[in-house]
């Protein structure tokens, strides 16, 4: 809960919320918790005021749709004239090309963000999205270097529960095959389904899915390098 995941969100179990096979007192300090801020919260909001994606009449969202879309044009180019493929192979890869444009698409759209956002796709803002991944495309800058390594953190915090998560359900398999679970569960098909659905921080496993290659990132002004960049105060 103190990372970000609500009962609301979690895999019920078998039917009914873990909540309800708690003494009250218990239940009670845990429903408190869920309406305070969680480091998910804190996350999304600290995302938010990331500077420099809007700067001095600079805007990088759209200088990146911009780029995105011209790289995908240029895929769908490549795949319509390459020798070689069969009339249903070229059909496929061109579907496949439509599908990654529709992704990209939803990133930037705010109305069709919004609809995988209610659809639980993604569980960020756009703002905080987008956010994070232009920590990850410009990394290298010293100023971001701090966020992305906290992005990072919180990824490995993720991987490790759900890791944790995994090897209890295996190990429950390994000794109760489908027998009921020792607290009343399903056993061990609940157990994998906490390990793929309750997770803290997904979307920011999803940020490579938006990666381009570096040597196609948009170019930022001298302005905005100069603001991102630690300076003397003699300018040097």
């Amino acid at each position: 809960i103190r990372f970000g995941l609500k009962s609301s969100m979690r895999t019920e179990f078998d039917r009914t919320s873990f909540l309800s096979r708690l003494k009250p007192e218990d239940r009670s300090y845990l429903e408190k918790l869920e309406n305070e801020p969680s480091l998910f919260d804190l996350l999304e909001a600290w995302l938010e005021r990331t500077p420099f994606l809007a700067f001095e009449g600079f805007e990088f969202w759209q200088a990146y749709r911009q780029r995105v879309l011209d790289l995908l044009e240029k895929d769908r180019e490549i795949v319509k004239n390459l020798p070689g493929l069969s009339a249903e192979e070229r059909e496929f890869q061109l579907r496949e090309a439509d599908a990654t444009r529709d992704s990209f698409e939803a990133l930037f759209e705010p109305e069709a963000y919004e609809r995988i956002r209610a659809g639980g796709e993604v569980r960020l803002s756009q703002k905080a999205l987008l956010a994070a991944l232009f920590i990850q495309l410009y990394r290298d800058e010293p100023i971001l270097q701090m966020p992305f390594q906290l992005l990072g953190w919180l990824q490995n915090i993720d991987e490790r529960f759900t890791q944790w998560r995994y090897q209890h359900a295996l190990m429950v398999q390994r000794m109760v095959g489908k027998k009921i679970g020792t607290g009343g569960s399903s056993g061990h098909d609940y157990l994998k389904r906490t390990t793929e659905n309750n997770r803290f921080f997904k979307d920011l496993f999803m940020l490579s899915s938006y990666l381009i290659p570096r040597s196609e990132r948009p170019e930022l002004p001298a302005k905005v390098l100069a603001a991102m960049r630690f300076r003397l105060q003699d300018g040097t």
